[in-house]
């Protein structure tokens, strides 16, 4: 009889044995799923530096087209912009994409991915790079976009980008906080 009895509690203690084992592993294996997929989220956001800054010198448009002279009047190289407008009077948040609109086809940055626009581009060299070719000081630069296609607009929004080089890979920056806005009398 006591035989019996002491087989029985070795097959319990197995099976809490097994169970100890498992919790422990489960434990280990998700310490290492965490410390791996901390690496692919970003610890900090990347931010312009202070004074990246854009003007619009003066602007023309219809209700089929914009022309307006941009230029770089901050402290340092812009690579480009994003670019929005409002369909409404009085709207806050400019949410409509113009950048597709841009008549130069070889400034539009979306073979990169980007919904934006390139500055800095000329007819000689209009290579889509991640460089910072809009230099600070340098000449103003005529944008013209076609609007046959989208309802009146009354506003638009300028929100400069540039691209910088961080822990060896060079990274898409908005500056948001640099964002211009002007409001349209289109004719």
């Amino acid at each position: 009889m006591k035989q019996t009895k002491n087989k029985l509690n070795k097959k319990a203690v197995s099976v809490m044995v097994g169970y100890v084992l498992l919790i422990v592993f489960a434990v280990v294996l998700g310490g290492i799923v965490y410390a791996v997929l901390k690496t692919y989220v970003p610890q900090d956001k990347m931010e312009c530096p202070e004074g990246t800054s854009l003007i619009i010198e003066s602007y023309n448009c219809n209700d089929d087209s914009l022309e307006f002279t941009i230029r770089n009047n901050g402290k340092f190289d812009v690579g480009g912009y994003y670019i929005y407008a409002t369909d409404k009077l009085g709207q806050k948040k400019a949410t409509i994409n113009l950048a597709k609109y841009n008549l130069n086809e070889y400034s539009i940055l979306t073979p990169l991915r980007i919904d934006g626009i390139k500055l800095g581009i000329t007819p000689e060299n209009h290579i889509l790079d991640f460089e910072n070719e809009f230099a600070v000081n340098s000449e103003a630069q005529i944008e013209r976009y076609d609007l046959s296609t989208v309802d009146k607009i009354y506003a638009i929004e300028i929100v400069p980008l540039r691209w910088q080089e961080e822990e060896g890979r060079i990274q898409t920056v908005s500056c948001a906080d640099q964002k211009i806005r002007k409001s349209l009398e289109c004719l």
